[in-house]
């Protein structure tokens, strides 16, 4: 995410049971939980449950992270936006 980037929306996984968890690989930033903004860098690893709201903010130098989720006890499945062919979440249609 380049810096000032808003396109992270913020959300729960309630609904899929999904629980988060926030690995930065490159630069930093924070995520808001629940509204309340917690700094997020290289150091620090975040775990968001699934019924927990959470959005990312880039800092000034942007961020990369790594977001892996899955519903505990369950396999995994891949969510449709991610399916070959699927139309991509972050661009805004009117």
């Amino acid at each position: 995410m380049p810096p000032g980037e808003e396109g992270h929306p913020e959300h729960d996984e309630a609904e899929s049971g999904q629980e988060e968890l926030y690995v930065t690989l490159k630069g930093s930033g924070e995520i808001e939980i629940d509204g309340e903004r917690h700094p997020i860098d290289s150091e620090w690893l975040a775990r968001v449950g699934p019924g927990v709201s959470r959005k990312l903010r880039p800092g000034a130098e942007g961020i990369r992270v790594l977001i892996v989720g899955g519903v505990p006890g369950a396999a995994y499945e891949a969510p449709p936006m991610t399916k070959l062919g699927a139309p991509d979440p972050s661009v805004q249609t009117s």
